[in-house]
């Protein structure tokens, strides 16, 4: 089965980089790499620091997915396809609004005479290479040009098609998913004008319930003050100020258009505005933190990939006013109808993620200065004359490692509210220096257990008997396809299960 997710603009892309934690997690519905993550992005920034951070943890995932971690396990379940070119822009660079609807060619007939009167010289004249400045009338014209022909023109779109068909055919059905902002300008223009074109591509297999479009819709989340020099600096630029109505103006237009193209849509926000890191109209400087909000968003995704309907109408609030938990998410339909825990599934994987950085991360800084591996049982067991510390899944890996707890930071310290999902007091981030506190290890999703960094260790180190005899007993397999870098991954995932769960 096909799972594709689509980020138009900034926001959009932060949902995307949550989607891929969850997906690397095991937190999407498919059962043993039957299912695939198809990743596409729509931004007329194409530099924004947003993108370029998400295509960073996309490169790094797509580096180890084939280790081969073997069956019966959601670490690694769903492959990711990250394709070639990843981003498609509806603009090309130094080209204005003008130039985009050949304004030269009307400006003396009506039509052009109309178009100059809805839109300001300023809107009319400002090159988009930063994106559409917060005006979806704007990005609705261009993506209303662009997208129709590039369809048929554009490679993003051949690539993703080809994929779309093919999954259909072989699996078939295939589900897609988009998620941006309705209150800025490259989402809000982009949200209804793509999933219709999808729904014209894809007409018989819509008709025929073969695929299926659904859609995270972000309202208004965060908030930016720019300072009057910064006002007067940046010219056109996106406003909080237009936030809220340009949400009740796209809201009425999905309700008008029965959800625009869409077969089912969820609306995710907030009404306590969080300000943003820093004021910056596009390109490298626009590095928002990703947000609780995009975290839940991507969940919708996932809600969405186990198979939607369309009869039913659903939503999700918090229990108390002032925080977000564990007892707001619900759990996860797998594709087989069983029912997970996201708080005991998210809540191994992070003790996966922080054994690594504590236990595995220091060993490898040791042995590159000349250490002995032999101090060191679970090295000689799993790696030794096995695995080449310096190979790209290797390094690539632990990249990943501090960008995932590098986003949970984010993540934990994104809202006005209190977030308590993993415990902020068991990690700790200082700016991109990352340590791992072993005394909150055993309760840091705030369940109670007896796990501890020892035990994790201590398990590495000694066969599925348990016990410490002299020698180290080998590790057995644990399916018998787990294979060099692979294997030890299974191991330290297998080894942070609470085993009252």
């Amino acid at each position: 089965m096909g799972y594709y997710f689509i980020s138009i603009g900034g926001s959009g892309t932060r949902v995307l980089e949550s989607l891929t934690h969850l997906a690397v997690a095991g937190m999407l519905p498919n059962k043993e790499k039957d299912g695939q993550l198809y990743t596409m992005a729509i931004d007329p920034d194409t530099g924004n620091g947003n993108l370029t951070r998400t295509n960073t943890l996309l490169t790094h995932v797509n580096a180890f997915k084939n280790v081969k971690v073997g069956e019966n396990t959601p670490l690694l379940k769903t492959p990711l396809t990250l394709p070639n070119p990843f981003t498609w822009s509806p603009t090309q660079i130094g080209i204005n609004l003008d130039r985009v609807i050949f304004y030269h060619n009307y400006k003396d007939k009506p039509i052009g005479k109309l178009y100059k009167t809805l839109y300001t010289k300023k809107e009319r004249e400002t090159i988009l290479d930063e994106g559409f400045r917060g005006r979806p009338s704007i990005g609705a014209a261009v993506m209303g040009m662009k997208a129709t022909t590039d369809v048929v023109q554009n490679n993003a779109w051949a690539n993703l098609i080809n994929s779309v068909q093919n999954d259909v055919k072989t699996h078939g059905f295939a589900y897609i998913f988009l998620s941006g902002s309705v209150f800025g300008g490259t989402g809000a223009a982009g949200l209804p004008t793509i999933a219709r074109i999808l729904r014209d591509t894809f007409k018989s297999y819509c008709d025929a319930g073969k695929v299926k479009i659904g859609g995270a819709l972000l309202l208004p989340y965060f908030e930016f003050k720019p300072t009057p020099e910064e006002r007067e600096k940046c010219g056109l630029f996106a406003s909080s100020e237009n936030f809220l109505t340009n949400s009740k103006a796209a809201l009425r237009y999905y309700a008008d258009t029965g959800g625009s193209g869409y077969d089912s849509l969820y609306f995710v926000g907030d009404d306590t505005m969080t300000p943003t890191n820093n004021f910056s109209v596009g390109a490298g400087s626009q590095r928002n933190d990703v947000h609780v909000v995009d975290f839940f968003a991507a969940m919708a995704a996932v809600h969405f990939y186990r198979g939607i309907d369309g009869k039913h109408c659903y939503f999700i609030s918090r229990n108390q006013g002032d925080r977000f938990g564990w007892q707001d998410l619900p759990d996860i339909t797998m594709s087989d109808e069983t029912k997970v825990s996201a708080r005991e599934r998210f809540g191994q994987f992070v003790r996966f993620i922080f054994a690594y950085l504590y236990i595995v991360k220091p060993v490898i800084r040791d042995l590159f200065a000349g250490g002995n591996s032999h101090a060191h049982p679970w090295f000689k067991d799993y790696w030794k004359d096995k695995i080449d510390i310096n190979s790209a899944e290797v390094r690539n890996f632990e990249q990943y490692a501090e960008q995932f707890v590098l986003w949970l930071n984010q993540v934990e310290n994104s809202s006005g509210r209190k977030v308590e999902l993993i415990d902020p007091k068991s990690f700790k981030c200082d700016n991109d220096a990352i340590s791992i506190n072993p005394d909150f290890f055993p309760t840091l999703d705030y369940a109670t257990s007896k796990i501890t960094l020892n035990d994790v260790a201590a398990k590495l180190s000694r066969g599925e008997g348990g016990g410490f005899p002299w020698p180290w007993p080998k590790p057995k397999k644990t399916s018998g396809s787990e294979e060099g870098f692979g294997l030890f991954l299974r191991r330290l995932y297998d080894s942070c299960k609470i085993e009252n769960h």
